[in-house]
């Protein structure tokens, strides 16, 4: 996670696809959802089809979340996205993470840093107990297995995790 001088917040989220031309249509997606970050649930998921934007409103919600006046410390993005959908063709992305222990020792670097023990898990729930994090998985359906369950199920408060998924958790 790097720290952007002109943000009040910590954060490693991608460039957006939509970024020219903003996103179209989801005013009332993204503040519901910017409204869920800020309550009281601590898993927030977005379940839907493939395709029809989960992963673009989650990041645009993402970056709303960076503005100042959020209670968040740091907003974090990790991907289980295995493929991409080009004009002409499904392609596999490189180095993708396609498993869940992949997924949380990823959060792991993004949140503890390059000292983080691969197999810690509990150094990465200390890390959400003492700093407010809010957590973006995106395409959670690819590695949904009974360790991110675990995960989910010991995020302390304060911290917030959001998915975007084919399925719910």
């Amino acid at each position: 996670v790097t720290y952007d001088e002109d943000e009040s917040i910590s954060h490693n989220l991608p460039i957006p696809d939509f970024d020219e031309t903003g996103l179209i249509g989801r005013d009332n997606e993204v503040q519901q959802i910017k409204q869920l970050c800020l309550g009281a649930f601590p898993v927030i998921s977005i379940v839907g089809e493939g395709g029809i934007g989960k992963s673009a409103l989650a990041l645009k919600v993402a970056y709303e979340l960076i503005e100042k006046g959020t209670p968040f410390e740091a907003v974090v993005w990790v991907t289980s996205k295995t493929t991409q959908i080009t004009l002409n063709e499904i392609k596999e992305i490189k180095g993708a993470i396609d498993s869940s222990l992949g997924v949380i020792q990823e959060i792991g670097k993004k949140i503890v840093g390059d000292d983080f023990d691969n197999n810690n898990l509990n150094e990465v729930i200390e890390y959400l107990a003492t700093f407010k994090i809010a957590l973006f998985i995106d395409n959670l359906e690819t590695i949904l297995d009974e360790n991110i369950r675990q995960f989910v199920g010991a995020l302390p408060q304060g911290s917030k995790i959001i998915i975007t998924s084919r399925i719910g958790l």
